[in-house]
């Protein structure tokens, strides 16, 4: 929780300063704006599984191997499919983030640029196509979420 409440922008110089500037503090970005958002549902997610469902798989002989995969997992994959959502979205944040940060390429960077120069329609063209980048992603995990989880069709 403590990477987590840090802001990401102070983040990103420190890691500079570390790792110097390359494609290793762009991923670090990315992992530490992704990651609690997945973790926090799938946490949440697996401690919401009713606990009859481990006394029944019990009954019927199921080890704690098998009690995950048939019965965890499949109960809480819908609260790690809406992490995931959250986290692709927060995921194309912290590319821009270590762009804007450490980078001379990007939609990042050509936010800052255009920033730099006062022109506001590429810093808005540089905004709609990170928008659309996101909800593409977004949208490619509710698709993936559905094929692999046909019994939480509604």
């Amino acid at each position: 929780m403590f990477l987590n409440i840090m802001p990401k922008t102070v983040i990103g110089p420190i890691l500079i300063i570390w790792f110097g500037i390359g494609p290793l503090v762009a991923a670090l970005i990315v992992f530490l704006m992704s990651f609690f958002p997945v973790l926090v549902d799938s946490m949440s997610g697996f401690r919401l599984v009713d606990r009859r469902l481990f006394y029944i798989s019990r009954s019927m002989g199921a080890n704690p191997w098998q009690t995950f995969w048939k019965v965890r997992l499949p109960a809480a994959m819908p609260h790690i499919f809406s992490g995931m959502r959250i986290g692709v979205v927060k995921a194309v944040e912290g590319v821009i983030i270590a762009e804007f940060i450490a980078s001379n390429k990007g939609l990042g960077f050509m936010i800052v640029r255009a920033s730099a120069f006062m022109d506001m329609t590429l810093m808005f063209s540089g905004l709609v196509a990170a928008a659309i980048v996101a909800l593409i992603f977004n949208g490619a995990m509710s698709i993936i979420g559905q094929w692999l989880m046909p019994w939480s069709r509604h």
